[in-house]
C-alpha cells in the first residue's frame, strides 16, 4: 500500500488487529521526535495527522483540531501528561542509543536504560506531547538505532558460488551485504571482500536480522529440514512483515522424472531423489511463512568460473557417458545472479522462476564441445550402465527433462547472456578459464565433433 496516496476510506478498511492513535498538540514536532529518535517511518504528514510505522505496525497520529468535534478532546488534559498512565513499547530499538539521544533532543528520560526481570533491555522516554515511549530489546542483544531502517542490506545464508556472483553486482550498487558461512577461512576473505561475515550458525545474526531488507536463502536442506528455518524460524517471522524480498535457491529436481518431455512452473513437484524431496519440503516450509515477500528460484546444474568441464577434460580422465536420451537443463551462474538482480528489481512475492538456459543438453556432448574448443581429442564413449560413477552422480541421471525458462523473460525481461552451454563455455575459455592447466591427452581419440554429437 502507498501511504502516501492511499484515500482514508481504502486505508480505514485495510486495518487490521490492535490499532494506536494518539492526539497531540503539533502533529509535526511528535512526528519529528519519533522519526529522528526511534527511526519510525512517517506518511501523509500534514498539520492534522501522520500515519508511522514501526515493523510494519501502525501508529496514528491527529492534531486536537482533527478532534475539535469529538468528545474525546473534552476530556484531555490542559497540562498534564497526554499519555500518563499508558506506555507505548517499540520493540527492536536500543534503550541506551535512545536514551542518549532523548537527552541531546530536550525530551525526558523518566527510567534510565536497565535490564528488566521480563528479559527487555528498556528505558521510559517522555516526548513534550506527554507520551511515554518505551524503546526495548532483549537484554544481551542491544541494536543501534539505524538498524531500524532496511534499505539495500542483504543477509546471505550459506554466501556460496551463486551468492557470491550476486553479491558482486549488489555491492557496485552500494548495498550493505552481511554473509554466513561457517569456514573462519571463507570470513576472513568475506570481510577482505568488504562484507559483513557471520560465522554461523554459532555467530550473532541479530544485528543482521535487525537491518536486512533483503534475505537470500542458498543453504540446502537436509534430512531434518531447511537448517536456517530449524535455527531461527521465529525470528524470521518477526521481522517478514518488515523484509522486502527474500529469495530462496532451491532445484529443477522438485519436478522428477518426465522421461524428457517439458516441465514449467505449474507442473506438479513429484521429486524422486532425497534431495529433490527435502527441497521441495523446504520450499513448503519457507511459503508457510505469513506476510514473507518470498520468490523460489528453481535452479538448474550450475556452471561457470571454476566449475566448468574444461578441467576434467585436460586431466585426460573424462568420458561421455551415455543413457538413452537423457538431457540436462544448464545455467551459467552470470545468468543466475542477473535473475536475482531482476526480480530484486520487480519484486513479486509468491513467484516461483526457473532458471536455466535455452537448452537441454545431452550431458556427452557438452563434454565433446568442451574437447573441440581446447583442441583436443575427444573423450571416449562409456555406456550409462559401465560407467564408474559415485552414487551421488548416478542419482543425477534419475531423473530426465527439460526445463522451460520463459517466466523469467516474460516477468523479468531477463535476455540470457548465455543462452545455451557453448557460448557459456565459449565465453569461459577466452576469459583465460583453463590459464596455467596443463593437458594430458587420453589414449583413445575420437576423430571428431560431428562423430560426438551424431
Amino acid at each position: 500500500m502507498d501511504y502516501e496516496t492511499v484515500s482514508p476510506s481504502v486505508f480505514g478498511r485495510s486495518l487490521r488487529g490492535v490499532g494506536l492513535n494518539i492526539l497531540v498538540r503539533d502533529v509535526n514536532e511528535e512526528v519529528d521526535f519519533l522519526t529522528k529518535l526511534f527511526g519510525l517511518k512517517a506518511h501523509r504528514i500534514s498539520t492534522d495527522f501522520a500515519i508511522l510505522i514501526h515493523d510494519g505496525d501502525i501508529l496514528q497520529v491527529h492534531s486536537d483540531g482533527a478532534y475539535g468535534a469529538h468528545p474525546l478532546l473534552g476530556i484531555l488534559p490542559e497540562s498534564a501528561p497526554r499519555g500518563a498512565g499508558a506506555e507505548i513499547r517499540l520493540f527492536g530499538i536500543d534503550p541506551d542509543v535512545a536514551a542518549k539521544m532523548a537527552a541531546e533532543m530536550g525530551a525526558t528520560v523518566l527510567q534510565d536504560p536497565s535490564d528488566r526481570p521480563h528479559g527487555l533491555r528498556e528505558c521510559h522516554i517522555m516526548s513534550k506531547n506527554g507520551y511515554v515511549w518505551v524503546p526495548s530489546v532483549p537484554d544481551g542483544s542491544v541494536l543501534p538505532i539505524e538498524n531500524t531502517v532496511r534499505e539495500k542490506t542483504l543477509l546471505s545464508f550459506g554466501h556460496g558460488y551463486s551468492a557470491q556472483a550476486l553479491g558482486k553486482g549488489l555491492k557496485k550498487q552500494g548495498w550493505s551485504i552481511f554473509a554466513t558461512t561457517r569456514s573462519k577461512q571463507k570470513a576472513e576473505q568475506f570481510e577482505l571482500d568488504e562484507l559483513n561475515p557471520v560465522l554461523w550458525p554459532d555467530g550473532d545474526l541479530q544485528p543482521a536480522l535487525a537491518q536486512a531488507s533483503h534475505i537470500l536463502i542458498s543453504a540446502g536442506p537436509d534430512a531434518d529440514g531447511d537448517p536456517t528455518l530449524r535455527k531461527l524460524k521465529n525470528e524470521i517471522i518477526a521481522i517478514a512483515p518488515q523484509l522486502t524480498w527474500v529469495g530462496y535457491l532451491s532445484t529443477t529436481g522438485v519436478y522428477g522424472d518426465h522421461d524428457g518431455e517439458w516441465v514449467d512452473e505449474t507442473t506438479d513437484l513429484a521429486p524422486t531423489t532425497e534431495r529433490g524431496k527435502q527441497r521441495m519440503q523446504a520450499e513448503a516450509d519457507w511459503q508457510s511463512i505469513p506476510d514473507l515477500p518470498l520468490h523460489i528460484f528453481r535452479l538448474a546444474g550450475i556452471y561457470g568460473p571454476g566449475r566448468g568441464p574444461f578441467q576434467k577434460v585436460m586431466s585426460g580422465n573424462a568420458r561421455r557417458i551415455i543413457k538413452g536420451k537423457q538431457v540436462f537443463s544448464r545455467i551459467h551462474v552470470d545468468d543466475i545472479a542477473q535473475v536475482l538482480q531482476a526480480s530484486i528489481n520487480a519484486p513479486n512475492p509468491g513467484a516461483i522462476y526457473n532458471v536455466c538456459d535455452d537448452e537441454a543438453a545431452p550431458p556427452q556432448d557438452v563434454i565433446a564441445y568442451a574437447a573441440e574448443i581446447l583442441g583436443l581429442p575427444i573423450p571416449p564413449v562409456v555406456a550409462f550402465d559401465e560407467a564408474d560413477l559415485s552414487p551421488m552422480a548416478r542419482s543425477f541421471y534419475a531423473e530426465n527433462k527439460r526445463v522451460l525458462n520463459e517466466r523469467i523473460k516474460d516477468e523479468l525481461g531477463v535476455k540470457l547472456k548465455y543462452p545455451d552451454y557453448r557460448s557459456g563455455l565459449k565465453a569461459l575459455l577466452e576469459a583465460g578459464e583453463v590459464k596455467g592447466g596443463s593437458v594430458t591427452r587420453p589414449k583413445s581419440p575420437q576423430s571428431s565433433v560431428g562423430s560426438a554429437l551424431s
